[in-house]
């Protein structure tokens, strides 16, 4: 527990360092869960390299202060958690899906727990946008319909030239046959 001034002000300076390096998170309002829950909550966070933390309203907006982000006042009134991935920068957006994901899910089995909102890449993100952001398909899924996108045009190209170059072969044939009979 942080009590002393002093204490205070490194964990504000450590918290915006934290938010310096990574300016996407969440913020839920926890309120009517157990520790239990809460604790599968973390359990489940942490699979994906992320993290969920109790941070008081007034220490999160004194780390935010100086930062060029969008205003995040409305989101910081009553209890509130902070979920931060902590992935490599290269995994960080797949991540943040990934999050809204478990946030999601966790709170359709969970009514208490309510998404606040946050922020993605410094820009305000409602709870309406996080649970968009849920329903985006896996980074798998996406690259195999891209690569499916491209390859369609490239696979009705070989089959067109495939085609002429049967129809071709079929009228060298018949031409042939033709002079067969005529012999």
């Amino acid at each position: 527990m942080i009590k002393t001034r002093k204490e205070k002000e490194a964990f504000v300076s450590c918290l915006n360092e934290k938010f310096k390096e990574n300016n996407s998170f969440f913020l839920v309002d926890y309120k009517g869960l157990n520790v239990e829950e809460i604790n599968g909550l973390r359990k489940n966070l942490r699979k994906i390299e992320s993290n969920y933390s109790v941070v008081k309203n007034t220490l999160t907006k004194l780390a935010l202060n100086d930062l060029p982000v969008d205003d995040l006042s409305d989101c910081l009134q009553g209890p509130t958690a902070l979920v931060m991935p902590f992935s490599p920068k290269d995994k960080r957006d797949e991540t943040l899906v990934e999050m809204s994901k478990v946030l999601i899910t966790f709170a359709k089995g969970h009514k208490q727990l309510k998404i606040k909102g946050g922020l993605f890449n410094g820009k305000l993100i409602e709870a309406s946008g996080i649970t968009d952001l849920s329903k985006l398909p896996s980074r798998e899924v996406l690259l195999s319909q891209l690569l499916g996108g491209l390859q369609a045009p490239i696979v009705g190209l070989v089959s067109t030239l495939n085609q002429l170059v049967a129809g071709i072969i079929y009228g060298l044939k018949a031409v042939m046959e033709k002079k067969q009979k005529d012999i």
